[in-house]
C-alpha cells in the first residue's frame, strides 16, 4: 500500500508507460493517493499489456485510469470503492490528446463495485476517431456505484463522447443510473453532436435509483439488443423511467424488457428522432409503456 501522504493525483500505486507486453497479476493497488493504477500517456503509450487478478480499492482518486493504450486484457480484477476526488471512478478511460490511442481494451469477468461516482467510465477526446470495438466489456458485474448521487452521470457505466463501445453480457445493479450515454460535454462545440457508435448486448439493468438508461445528448448511433431493464427509480421519488432519451437519433432496441419504473417504460423528449423499437416489452409503474409526444419512435411488434 503507499505510504505517500501529500494528496494528488499525481501519486499512483502502479504506473506503467511507454512500456510493452508488462503483466501485472496477483496484485494489491490499495490507498494510493491519487491512482491504484496508471497506464499510459499521449506520448508515451502502453502496449499490450495484461492486468489479471488484480485488485484495486479505496485509492484517492481511481482504481485504474488509462490515458493511452493499445492493447489490454484485463481480466478476473476488482476496482471498489474508489473515488474522493474527481472523476470518483472504478476504472477511467479518457485519452489526454487526440493522438493518444485508445484501441483494442478489453474487460472480462471483472467487478466494478461502490466506487464513489461511477464503475466504469470513459471519456474520450474530441479529436478521437472512431474506432470498432476499441474498448470491451463482457461477462462483467458493475453495481452501488454513485449511490444517493444529484448527477445523471453518476452511473454504473458513464460513457462522455464515446468511440466504438461494445458492452456484453453484463449485469449492472443499484447503480444511482445503470447506463449514461452522452456525445458531448457542455463546454464541447455542438459539432460533437452525432459523434460516436455503442453497442448494448445481453445486458441486465436492475433496481437502478434513478432510470436504468439515460441518453443525455445523442451519439451517432446506439445499438441495444436483449436487454433487461428492471425496477428503475425504485428508491428516489420524481419523474424517472427504464429508459430516458432526453436528446439524439439513430437508435434501436430490439427484444428488450423495460419493466419496473416508477413511470414508463420509455420516454423520449420530442428532438428524438429516428428510434426503432422491435419486440420489446415496455411497461411502468404508474405511467404505461412510452411516453414520446412528438418523438420520432417507431414501435415494430
Amino acid at each position: 500500500a503507499n505510504k505517500i501522504k501529500v494528496v494528488t493525483e499525481w501519486q499512483y500505486n502502479f504506473r506503467i508507460h511507454n512500456s510493452s507486453r508488462d503483466t501485472l497479476k496477483g496484485l494489491l493497488a490499495q490507498n494510493a493517493k491519487g491512482d491504484g493504477i496508471y497506464l499510459g500517456s499521449f506520448r508515451t503509450p502502453c502496449r499490450d499489456i495484461t492486468v489479471t487478478s488484480v485488485k484495486s480499492r479505496k485509492n484517492y482518486r481511481n482504481g485504474m485510469s488509462i490515458t493511452s493504450c493499445d492493447g489490454l486484457r484485463c481480466t478476473d480484477s476488482i476496482f471498489n470503492d474508489n473515488g474522493e476526488t474527481s472523476p470518483l471512478a472504478g476504472v477511467d478511460v479518457e485519452p489526454h490528446d487526440a493522438a493518444a490511442p485508445i484501441r483494442d481494451l478489453r474487460f472480462s469477468r471483472c467487478a466494478f463495485s461502490s466506487n464513489t461516482a461511477r464503475g466504469f467510465l470513459v471519456v474520450m477526446h474530441p479529436g478521437n476517431v472512431e474506432r470498432p470495438g476499441a474498448i470491451r466489456l463482457a461477462d462483467c458485474t458493475i453495481e452501488k456505484n454513485g449511490r444517493a448521487a444529484s448527477s445523471s452521470l453518476w452511473a454504473g457505466i458513464s460513457l462522455i463522447r464515446p468511440r466504438g463501445v461494445e458492452i456484453s453480457n453484463c449485469l449492472l445493479r443499484e447503480n444511482h443510473v445503470g447506463i449514461a450515454i452522452q456525445s458531448r460535454r457542455p463546454s464541447d462545440a455542438k459539432s460533437m453532436l452525432g459523434q460516436g457508435i455503442v453497442t448494448i448486448d445481453r445486458v441486465d439493468v436492475v433496481d437502478s435509483e434513478r432510470e436504468g438508461m439515460i441518453v443525455l445528448k445523442g451519439i451517432r448511433k446506439l445499438e441495444v439488443n436483449d436487454a433487461r431493464l428492471l425496477n428503475s427509480s425504485r428508491e428516489q421519488n420524481g419523474f424517472f423511467s427504464g429508459i430516458l432519451l432526453a436528446g439524439g437519433s439513430n437508435m434501436t432496441f430490439t427484444d428488450c424488457v423495460s419493466e419496473g419504473a416508477r413511470r414508463f417504460g420509455l420516454q423520449a423528449a420530442p428532438s428524438v428522432r429516428r428510434v426503432v423499437l422491435t419486440r420489446c416489452r415496455l411497461a411502468g409503474n404508474t405511467a404505461g409503456e412510452l411516453d414520446v409526444p412528438k418523438a420520432g419512435v417507431r414501435v415494430v411488434r
